[in-house]
């Protein structure tokens, strides 16, 4: 039987012991935060994001009609939305573009027809929202009714569609509803403007 004494000084020399062990799988923690916090975010976040079409080049000037569908009689514009084109920004991206590369301007009074494809494991959906939202990390409820894909904020589906008319002005997004995605620059932008003649697709030619 250990003596009550014997336990006391074993104690004695076990506790300088378990405060180094401690101090040490402290200091590791610390470094290994350090390390994350110097990656950047949309890196540490994703970068082992699945991507598609990873040596695809991004649409740029001359491509436009393959991403914007008009039907001037009926004022109707219909726009391919497809989330991770390519690998661009880790994937987090439309139609190859992202945080505003690619810019609609549609009259307000139009109907949109929005047609969403997900070409990632990984879940994004489409929303149309008020541009300064794409820095929160929740980017809320569609501004227009009806103006997302179902359960944006899961981002499941696959494929879907959603139509809105666009009956107010302003600078908008179509962003990605899953949670800090649109933050992390998976948006492009959507203006729309009363004294636009037809809408238009313009691709910023600058690296972002």
């Amino acid at each position: 039987m250990i003596s009550v004494q014997t336990r006391f000084l074993k104690s004695k020399l076990l506790s300088p012991l378990l405060l180094i062990a401690i101090a040490f799988g402290a200091a590791e923690v610390s470094a290994s935060a350090v390390a994350a916090a110097d990656e950047p975010e949309s890196q540490h976040q994703h970068g082992d994001h699945p991507a598609t079409g990873k040596k695809t080049v991004s649409p740029g000037p001359g491509d436009e009609s393959r991403f914007l569908m008009v039907d001037t009689e009926k004022k109707l514009v219909t726009i391919p939305v497809i989330a991770t084109y390519n690998d661009v920004n880790y994937g987090m991206n439309f139609n190859g573009h992202h945080r505003g590369g690619a810019v609609y301007t549609i009259p307000k009074g139009w109907k949109v027809t929005v047609k969403f494809e997900n070409r990632s494991p990984v879940p994004h959906s489409a929303v149309i929202v008020e541009q300064f939202m794409t820095r929160k990390p929740q980017v809320g409820e569609p501004f227009f009714d009806g103006a997302g894909t179902k359960d944006y904020l899961k981002g499941l589906v696959k494929k879907d569609e959603f139509s809105f008319v666009a009956d107010e002005t302003g600078k908008f997004a179509i962003a990605c509803g899953f949670p800090a995605h649109a933050a992390s620059g998976h948006w492009i932008a959507l203006n729309i403007d009363r004294e636009a003649d037809a809408p238009s697709l313009k691709f910023n030619t600058k690296k972002p």
